[in-house]
């Protein structure tokens, strides 16, 4: 199979984007409980880089897109990768209108999608009522107090619409606390929260030196420790249930 543009998954290809991709991956599989046997949505699914892990894992994943070109690969990639006869469907939808019924999934999860949405409040309902009674929900938001957050502050105010590369006028800095409250709002009880990324990224993407990726990791590990989940963060993981279908 070969690579396109549309391929996500190449902003991992180098020794640290891959441990980055890696331990992304092992975050939402330990919060969603390392599930198996279960219907999943995947919000954002692009490329299926966390779809393919549940797959492998028993479970039956719907993944959502608005990105034709990257549902059509992550459809090859799971037909060459995930040999067990789980079933990974893909719909190109919009995430603001699920086009599921009520109840219909075990779990939901949203990683690195949420941020673009127009008016993710709309997403935020229609998880809730997609998902089952006891339901678990895992979501990746933007964080208002993120290292990056004053910087897109000063660009947004100077009217410059697109901030950094794939962040359009409507990228989204979420308040935790606010978020948490609305959840209340739609029965959704908020389990627990994490901070991930509080060194950007790119610093490990680009780095290629093992012995510079141990110190990333390793400063990484000591600022999760030291600070507060959500300072400098920049996204927060939030862990929910459906406390009621009311």
């Amino acid at each position: 199979m070969t690579t396109s543009s549309e391929d996500y998954e190449e902003t991992f290809n180098s020794p640290g984007g891959r441990l980055i991709n890696v331990l992304e991956i092992e975050v939402v599989l330990d919060l969603l409980e390392k599930p198996s046997n279960k219907l999943i949505l995947d919000i954002g699914t692009a490329t299926g880089r966390i779809a393919r892990s549940l797959l492998k894992l028993n479970n039956d994943v719907v993944g959502i897109d608005i990105n034709y070109d990257r549902l059509k690969l992550a459809s090859e990639k799971s037909k060459k990768e995930v040999s067990s006869k789980s079933i990974y469907h893909i719909v190109m939808a919009d995430g603001h209108y699920l086009p599921f019924r009520d109840e219909a999934f075990d779990a939901v999860f949203s990683i690195r999608t949420l941020k673009y949405l127009k008016k993710p409040y709309l997403c935020f309902r229609e998880i809730a009522r997609v998902l089952k009674f006891q339901g678990i929900c895992v979501l990746e938001l933007s964080n208002i107090f993120s290292y990056e957050a004053p910087f897109l502050l000063l660009l947004k105010l100077l009217g410059i619409k697109h901030y950094a590369q794939n962040m359009g006028s409507s990228y989204h800095l979420f308040n935790i606390s606010k978020i948490e409250k609305n959840f209340e709002t739609l029965n959704v009880a908020t389990i627990s929260k994490k901070g991930w990324h509080k060194i950007p990224t790119i610093f490990f993407i680009n780095c290629r030196h093992f012995t510079i990726l141990k110190i990333l990791f390793y400063a990484e590990a000591i600022l999760q420790k030291l600070l507060p989940f959500f300072l400098f963060s920049r996204g927060i993981l939030i862990k929910s249930m459906r406390i009621s279908t009311q």
